[in-house]
C-alpha cells in the first residue's frame, strides 16, 4: 500500500513536470504567433480528455491510468517540437 502510494506520487510529480514542459512550448508558440490561441487551447482540453477520460470511467488503477496520461503527454511534446523544428 505505501509502495503503490509512493509510485502514485513520483508518476505524479513527473506528469506534472512534463505537462508543464507541454504547456511552456505551446504557450511559446502562441506568443511567437505561430499558433491560434483558441485552437491551441482547444487542442490542449481535448488531448486532455481523451488521454484521461476513458480510464477514469473504467475500473482502471491509479498508476495505469497516469501512465496512460504520460504517454499522452509524451506523444504531444514530441508533436510540438517538430512543430517547433518546422517553424524554427
Amino acid at each position: 500500500m505505501i509502495l503503490s502510494l509512493f509510485i502514485s506520487g513520483i508518476e505524479t510529480t513527473l506528469m506534472t513536470i512534463e505537462t508543464t514542459d507541454a504547456i511552456a512550448m505551446r504557450l511559446g508558440m502562441i506568443a511567437d504567433g505561430e499558433a491560434e490561441p483558441l485552437r491551441e487551447t482547444e487542442l490542449t482540453v481535448r488531448e486532455k480528455l481523451e488521454a484521461f477520460g476513458p480510464d477514469t470511467l473504467a475500473d482502471v488503477s491509479n498508476a495505469v491510468i497516469l501512465g496512460n496520461f504520460r504517454a499522452a503527454i509524451r506523444a504531444n511534446e514530441i508533436c510540438l517540437r517538430r512543430l517547433q523544428l518546422l517553424s524554427g
